[in-house]
């Protein structure tokens, strides 16, 4: 050390201006500052946070004191982008990307999630070193500045379980990523009724809005015997009919009306469907005027 600060004052007389950032053993004391960017606007500059490790993340942006962009642009990349790709898709199966609007004024100096379609549950699959989170100007005039913060969180999201809770019901099936798979509504859309037939029933799924989801439709029939196995009364405890489906059926005008359900899949030449007895667990074909229940899913 002495001779380095011998060298240093040798230099400085020499008239030869020396810069030198020296290691530290302990953490010095001090406040922690988390500095800020700033991108101008109408350019093709960005900042990029990548993910840290291959796993699902639920993704929040600090927004700084002097954040005043009411349209600052953020892309999620959870498998990375091609070098020469200017166009940000959620449809490029290779390398999909999510865009995603930040209104800074409404958020300063605090934490925002990054969400599609405002659903909480928002999170992604993301390849390590590949995938990255990033913030851009081009969406801007010229004149604009985007301050940015420099932190940002990924938060790991633990796997999925059948029987969860998720995007407006109840998770039934995963596939072998255990991040895709059907959900139920998370109750009947025909109520305690008797039910409706089988037109009636594909609108019913077809019109359905929970929350932010619209995707709902009336399931097949295989899709329908997964629902009783495994959030249904074929479910193993402690999953035994958490789906809150009926067991039991109602007098009516016709006489004894069994717990069936409506699968979307036609039988009989079109003039019948698939329907499932939710008491007994087994299906059989049912006319399409006949009146049963209905319980909606979506794909995730």
């Amino acid at each position: 050390m002495k001779l380095i600060k011998q060298l240093i004052w040798v230099l400085i007389f020499a008239g030869i201006n020396l810069n030198i950032a020296l290691a530290v053993d302990v953490v010095p004391a001090g406040e922690n500052v988390i500095g800020e960017i700033a991108l101008q606007g109408g350019s093709n500059s960005q900042v990029i946070w990548k993910a840290p490790f291959s796993k699902t993340y639920k993704i929040y942006i600090k927004v700084p004191v002097t954040g005043n962009v009411a349209n600052a642009e953020y892309r999620v990349y959870p498998k990375g982008k091609l070098p020469a790709s200017i166009v940000c898709s959620t449809i490029d199966i290779e390398h999909p990307c999510f865009d995603i609007i930040v209104d800074q004024t409404q958020h300063q100096d605090g934490w925002v999630q990054l969400m599609v379609n405002n659903d909480t549950d928002t999170s992604w699959d993301f390849v390590e070193q590949s995938g990255f989170v990033a913030a851009v100007s081009s969406n801007l005039a010229a004149v604009e500045t985007l301050n940015l913060s420099a932190a940002v969180k990924f938060e790991e999201q633990l796997a999925l379980e059948i029987g969860n809770n998720y995007q407006g019901g109840i998770i039934f099936s995963l596939d072998a990523t255990g991040r895709h798979g059907l959900i139920a509504a998370p109750t009947d859309q025909t109520g305690i009724s008797i039910g409706v037939d089988w037109r009636s029933a594909t609108l019913l799924c077809a019109d359905l809005t929970i929350g932010a989801y619209d995707d709902w439709y009336l399931p097949s029939r295989n899709e329908l015997r997964l629902m009783y196995r495994n959030i249904g009364p074929g479910a193993a405890a402690p999953l035994t009919n958490i789906g809150g489906f009926m067991t039991t059926g109602h007098i009516n005008s016709a006489g004894y009306s069994d717990p069936v359900y409506w699968s979307s899949t036609l039988a009989g030449n079109g003039l019948n469907a698939r329907g499932l007895n939710f008491a007994t667990g087994l299906q059989n074909n049912y006319g399409r005027f006949g009146k049963n229940y209905v319980r909606a899913i979506r794909a995730f």
